[in-house]
C-alpha cells in the first residue's frame, strides 16, 4: 500500500512539473490547415554577445529559382563548436546535392577562435536573429526544403529558428558559409585532384535482378565500398568494406581505357539488363549507360564491372 502511494505521489509531481513548465512558457502556437507555427515571444531579436560557442546550420537551396554561381541545389550542413572544458574548436561541413547518387563525404576539422569570429560576422550580417524563436512546420511535404539554425553564445544567449518549407537564410549567407567552411575543412585540397574519388554503379533487370554499388574515398584518405544485391526481390546487403587506391584505380582504368567519357548519345542500345556507371574524378563527374550508343567493347567493360564489384565484396 505504501509503495502504491509513493508511486502515485511521484506521478503527480511529474505531471505538476510538466504543467508548470508548459504554463510558464511564453509562446504562441498558430495552426492553419496543415501548418503549425511556434513563436517564442521571449526570444530576443538582438544578441549582445559576440562570443560564439557553437553554431549548427542546415539549409536547402531546392526552392531557389536561380542559384548564385558556385552553389548547387541540395542541402548544406555547417557546424562548429567550442568544447566548454578543453576549449578545443571543431567543425564539420558537407553538401548533399539534390539528385546526386554519389556518397556524400563529410569533412571534419579542428580550427581556432579566428574561424569562430568569421562565422559570427556572417551570422550578424545575415540578420537571422530577427527569426529567433520562430519554428514553422508544414505537414505532408518532402524533406527537401527549408532550414534549421541554432547558435549559442558564452553569455547564455541563443538563436533558434526553423522552417521545413522555406528558408530565412539567403543565398548570400549560404555562399559565404560555404566558402569559409570549404577552405577550412580541407575539402578544397580533397577535390583538387584528377584521382577517382567516387563511384556509383547500378544494374537492373526487371523483377529479376538489381545491384547497387557505392565506392569512394573518404576525406581522411581511406577508401570504402558498399554493395547491395537483389535477386528476384530478395535483397542481400554486403555492407561496407574497406577498399584501397588499387581497387579504385581498377575502376578508373575501365572508364578511361574504354573512352567512356561523353557517351550520352542515342539511339538506344537494347539489352535485357541495363547498366549505369557514374564516376567523379576530382570535381568532374561523368555518366555512362548501357542503353546509349556505346560499342560492343564498351558494353562488355560496363557489364564486366558487375563481377569486379561482387568478387571484391565476397572475397
Amino acid at each position: 500500500m505504501k509503495k502504491n502511494i509513493t508511486r502515485i505521489l511521484k506521478e503527480l509531481i511529474i505531471i505538476m512539473g510538466i504543467f508548470s513548465f508548459l504554463t510558464g512558457c511564453n509562446y504562441d502556437r498558430e495552426v492553419e490547415g496543415g501548418s503549425t507555427t511556434y513563436v517564442d515571444k521571449d526570444a530576443p531579436k538582438e544578441i549582445k554577445s559576440k562570443d560564439l560557442c557553437s553554431m549548427d546550420c542546415k539549409v536547402s537551396t531546392a526552392t531557389v529559382s536561380e542559384l548564385e554561381e558556385g552553389l548547387v541545389y541540395g542541402w548544406y550542413y555547417f557546424s562548429v563548436k567550442k568544447d566548454s572544458e578543453t576549449g578545443e574548436i571543431t567543425g564539420s561541413y558537407k553538401i548533399s546535392e539534390q539528385y546526386n547518387d554519389f556518397v556524400v563525404p563529410e569533412f571534419t576539422f579542428k580550427t581556432d577562435k579566428a574561424f569562430l569570429e568569421k562565422v559570427q560576422a556572417i551570422i550578424e550580417e545575415s540578420k537571422i536573429v530577427t527569426s529567433n524563436g520562430i519554428h514553422h512546420e508544414t505537414k505532408g511535404i518532402p524533406d527537401d526544403f527549408g532550414y534549421d539554425f541554432s547558435a549559442v553564445y558564452a553569455s547564455g544567449e541563443s538563436i533558434s529558428c526553423s522552417d521545413n518549407q522555406s528558408s530565412d537564410i539567403g543565398q548570400k549567407t549560404v555562399k559565404e558559409l560555404y566558402e569559409l567552411f570549404y577552405k577550412e575543412s580541407g575539402a578544397e585540397s580533397y577535390y583538387d585532384t584528377d584521382e577517382l574519388l567516387s563511384v556509383y554503379y547500378y544494374v537492373y533487370e526487371k523483377d529479376k535482378y538489381t545491384l547497387w554499388v557505392y565506392a569512394y574515398k573518404n576525406p581522411d584518405g581511406t577508401y570504402a565500398c558498399k554493395v547491395t544485391e537483389s535477386i528476384e526481390k530478395k535483397q542481400t546487403p554486403y555492407g561496407e568494406k574497406a577498399a584501397d587506391k588499387e581497387f579504385m584505380d581498377g575502376i578508373a582504368r575501365v572508364f578511361t581505357d574504354n573512352d567512356m567519357a561523353g557517351i550520352n548519345e542515342y539511339p538506344r542500345r537494347e539489352s535485357t539488363r541495363s547498366y549505369t556507371l557514374k564516376v567523379k574524378f576530382g570535381t568532374e563527374e561523368y555518366e555512362v549507360k548501357s542503353n546509349t550508343a556505346i560499342n560492343d567493347t564498351q558494353f562488355a567493360a560496363l557489364e564486366g564491372l558487375q563481377d569486379y564489384f561482387l568478387d571484391f565484396v565476397k572475397k
